[in-house]
């Protein structure tokens, strides 16, 4: 895991010191003195790029010297009068506001000698009091100061203006004073009061700028490191999701490859069918209705899927052609009757006693099934006390094997009785209901 996460922090660290060192990775605008040519200053402003409207001062950075905003470099390692200089801009021309506002390339102050061009460089002199003077100046050494504050002097207004950028450390007490005792103020602005002066910096502000920066950087460093570490960590835990998955998937391929057939091992989704067997040889002694011993609960073997949907199939179709046998059989004016599960057994041959009537009754005569053969019987038609004529018999479309009449009623077309009222041309005679019963 240290290795996984290593280049992720070494990237992490590089683009904080990228950031760090952004200023100085950025190639710094050029800088030109104060007669336009070029110089080996450094922008008091690290951001200036050195286009029209993006300019800054320059000062000396391997002097030590401090930017000012008024654009004038206070020169901290030096302890004479010329402590105070002006050494051009990113302008050439030097016109722009960023330029030095005293004796810049713009200022109507500098003390040219006759026939000295421009410097490069000027300092920016005391003459004592308030006054100062624009003075070349090589370390003193081409500078007249008599003639330069004769006739070539100044008064600051607003005084020479804070510090906005130091190249060095801070300086200490011993190497920041001047012999002249320059006055200035405690927060680094310069009144302009005395050649030269004690150049007192802000250390505390500087002091809160580098740990702010430290701080910044520090989260910075932080924050990139969390998110390396939580993005390793969202992958990890994604590739043992996916590991788990697969193993899985493996395992349950591995169990259905090791199952046994269906046949040896019963299926969560098998079905047990059970079937009913009844016994129809104790049909006959309870008229009819099979008896609870006569059932029989067997258990078969359970079944498929497929082998369900083939029986249920069949018997649909089964069903269908029992159904298109009966419409034949009932268009054919006779009722079949059959049973898939028992086999009825006609009863006995039944005999009808020919009862004496009187002359004007006609003999009625009854079919009587007798195994497969049919015989006729006469019968006397009797009477109930409706004055309904019933009687008894078979009808002739019956088929061997057919039930026959049963407890004295007959079956024709399904269930129903039959009874008809005596009709033509047989003449019947009214009788009294009261003597008639049956």
């Amino acid at each position: 895991m240290l290795q996984h996460h290593r280049p992720r922090a070494l990237v992490a660290l590089a683009y904080l010191l990228f950031l760090i060192n952004l200023p100085h990775a950025v190639a710094d605008a050029q800088c030109y003195a104060v007669n336009g040519q070029k110089s080996s200053g450094t922008p008091c402003n690290a951001a200036a790029t050195g286009q029209s409207g993006s300019h800054a001062a320059c000062c000396d950075e391997s002097k030590q010297e401090a930017c000012l905003a008024t654009g004038v470099c206070f020169a901290t390692q030096r302890s004479d009068n010329n402590t105070f200089w002006a050494e051009g801009c990113t302008d050439p021309t030097g016109l722009d506001p960023a330029c030095p506002q005293y004796c810049g390339t713009a200022s109507p102050n500098i003390y040219v000698t006759a026939g000295t061009p421009i410097q490069p460089t000027y300092t920016v002199m005391s003459c004592g009091g308030s006054a100062w003077c624009c003075c070349f100046d090589s370390f003193g050494k081409s500078c007249n100061k008599t003639d330069c504050c004769a006739q070539k002097n100044f008064t600051l207004a607003r005084g020479l203006g804070a510090v906005v950028r130091q190249f060095t450390a801070v300086p200490t007490a011993d190497n920041a004073s001047t012999t002249t005792g320059a006055a200035s103020s405690p927060t680094g602005r310069y009144d302009g009061n005395g050649g030269g002066g004690r150049f007192n910096f802000d250390r505390s502000q500087r002091l809160v700028t580098v740990i702010v920066a430290g701080v910044l950087g520090a989260l910075l460093l932080a924050a990139l490191v969390a998110l390396g570490f939580s993005y390793s960590r969202a992958r990890h835990l994604r590739r043992q999701v996916d590991r788990l998955q697969q193993q899985e998937k493996e395992a349950l391929l591995i169990a259905s490859s090791s199952l046994p057939p269906s046949s040896a091992v019963p299926s969560p989704l098998s079905t047990r069918v059970r079937s009913l067997r009844i016994n129809t040889q104790g049909l006959a002694g309870h008229g009819g209705a099979p008896h609870p011993s006569a059932m029989q609960d067997e258990t078969v073997s359970p079944m498929s899927h497929e082998q369900l949907h083939h029986l249920q199939q069949q018997q649909q179709q089964q069903h269908q052609q029992q159904q298109h046998l009966q419409q034949q059989q009932y268009s054919a004016g006779g009722i079949r009757r059959s049973s898939s599960s028992s086999v009825h057994q006609p009863p006995p041959p039944f005999t009808q006693q020919t009862q004496p009537y009187q002359s004007q009754h006609q003999p009625y005569v009854q079919q009587q099934l007798n195994g497969f053969s049919f015989t006729t019987t006469p019968r006397t038609p009797t009477w109930n006390h409706t004055g309904s004529f019933r009687h008894n018999s078979v009808d002739n479309n019956m088929t061997g094997g057919a039930l026959g009449p049963q407890h004295g009623h007959s079956s024709v077309h399904g269930n129903a009785p039959n009874t008809a009222e005596l009709a033509s041309p047989m003449p019947v005679t009214e009788l009294p209901a009261e003597k008639y019963t049956y």
